[in-house]
């Protein structure tokens, strides 16, 4: 229902995005080479025509993966106005490295830069004007699809404040059919137009777009009468299942011999595909890291020996991808004496020595477990691992708790760099990992890197 209306508009503002990046380059050789002084033999308009295809294909390309083209009800007009941003300058340095790549010198950057300002502009004001003329329209019931609403407990509650909070989809409340509401003229300012015997006759009325059905699990009984009634009459049905606070926002609906499966959390590295892609980017970035902290690898190795007279690297065993156990390295920064019975460390935590505290608080204590990256028992980004013991406890008291270890476990990961480390909740350590299992992509894992090399390297509750 409201998919359906989102896919629409957003099929709409592809094709305005694409009048705006071809609207855009006439004006910006306009602007260049007649408001500016310019070079007699500077190029025809022609020759800046072949730059449109790639350009096209390149913004919706990234629109799809930054997710400009998916729903966003929840997301501010200044969400799409940073993305559209973020897309024009990755367009643009793609658009001058392919220039300096093909020694094509006699383009003008300065017209380049004009049309790459055009771009996110002209595409702003296309958005900010379809918004304010969707709204105007439906000010005026124009566009607009009136529900009935089927249910009178807490879901269809729900389901209604959800709508009346969205008025810019253009859905209105024709009425409510409400089981054992009496003495009522309406639920939550819907009027009941009768209980749910009465929807045949207002589905032979007319007036109705589409029913919503939102029982309650004693009432679905009632549900396979209103299906067929619905079916019978030809009116669109939309349900919202009873059991809606197990399921995902997008549940992964599969078939198996005919017979639909749903699956209630789709990990997008699970795909082949994915998985690879994710095996090369931990390669790339652990080779890289391992390549640049090798000195301070070798320092850090060599004080931990002469200072404490112990191996430098610590060898821990932890939990990780399917449950399995493997053994992730750190540099030693406790006592040996002390690391027999491991348990949570702070600030002030007695079992460190004061240069395993300082390593352990600009996280350099975790460089050797770029190997583990290499060896395939971890990821530069995930859940972080625990030992067995922790691993038990959390099953037992964190729902979903073990559905982290679905994925590989990594070095840094959402929760580290929103500054969930050492003690804190694991309840929202554990919300943060499924956000990522969920909703991986390479871009969040770039994104994750970039922000533990600014922020999260410095751990302040170490």
């Amino acid at each position: 229902m409201i998919k359906e209306n989102q896919r629409a508009l957003n099929t709409l503002l592809l094709i305005a995005d694409g009048g705006c990046i071809l609207g855009s380059l006439p004006a910006a050789y306009w602007i260049r080479f007649s408001l500016f002084s310019s070079h007699p033999d500077h190029l025809p308009f022609q020759s800046y025509l072949w730059l449109l295809p790639f350009v096209l294909c390149a913004h919706i390309f990234f629109g799809y993966l930054l997710g400009l083209y998916r729903s966003k009800r929840s997301n501010p007009f200044r969400w799409e106005v940073r993305l559209l941003l973020r897309i024009d300058l990755a367009l643009l340095l793609l658009v001058l490295m392919a220039l300096y790549l093909l020694h094509q010198e006699y383009y003008s950057r300065l017209c380049l830069f004009f049309w790459f300002v055009l771009i996110p502009a002209s595409m702003c004001a296309e958005r900010s004007a379809v918004r304010l003329t969707l709204r105007a329209l439906r000010k005026k019931g124009y566009n607009l699809k009136y529900i009935l609403l089927i249910g009178n407990g807490e879901l269809a509650a729900s389901f209604a404040a959800k709508v009346k909070r969205n008025p810019q989809f253009g859905f209105r409340f024709g009425g409510c059919l409400c089981n054992g509401i009496q003495d009522a003229s309406s639920f939550q300012g819907i009027p009941i137009l009768g209980d749910y015997g009465a929807l045949s006759g207002l589905l032979d009325q007319g007036g109705i777009d589409e029913v919503v059905a939102a029982l309650e699990l004693n009432e679905y009984p009632s549900l396979q009468q209103i299906i067929c009634l619905c079916e019978k009459h030809g009116a669109k049905i939309n349900i919202v299942p009873a059991y809606f606070k197990y399921l995902p926002a997008r549940p992964y609906w599969d078939e198996f011999d005919g017979l639909p499966v749903m699956t209630l959390r789709k990990i997008p590295l699970s795909n082949p595909w994915n998985a690879a892609v994710k095996r090369l980017f931990d390669i790339a970035v652990s080779l890289l890291a391992l390549g640049l902290s090798s000195p301070v690898m070798a320092a850090v190795a060599l004080v931990i020996r002469l200072s404490m007279r112990e191996p430098p690297i610590y060898r821990q065993e932890r939990i990780g991808f399917n449950c399995k156990p493997f053994v992730m390295y750190k540099f030693r920064s406790m006592r040996t004496a002390d690391t027999v019975n491991p348990g949570w460390t702070g600030k002030h935590d007695p079992r460190r020595t004061p240069f395993g505290a300082w390593i352990r608080r600009f996280s350099i204590d975790e460089l050797p477990q770029f190997y583990n990256v290499l060896k395939g028992d971890m990821s530069v980004v995930g859940p972080r691992p625990e030992i067995r013991c922790y691993v038990e406890q959390f099953r037992e008291s964190i729902p979903r708790y073990m559905v982290k270890h679905q994925v590989k476990p990594g070095i840094t990961g959402l929760a580290q760099i929103r500054g969930l480390r050492g003690d804190t909740s694991i309840e929202e350590r554990v919300r943060q990992d499924l956000y990522y299992i969920e909703n991986w992509s390479v871009w969040m894992d770039i994104y994750i890197v970039l922000k533990t090399v600014t922020k999260a390297f410095y751990n302040q509750n170490e």
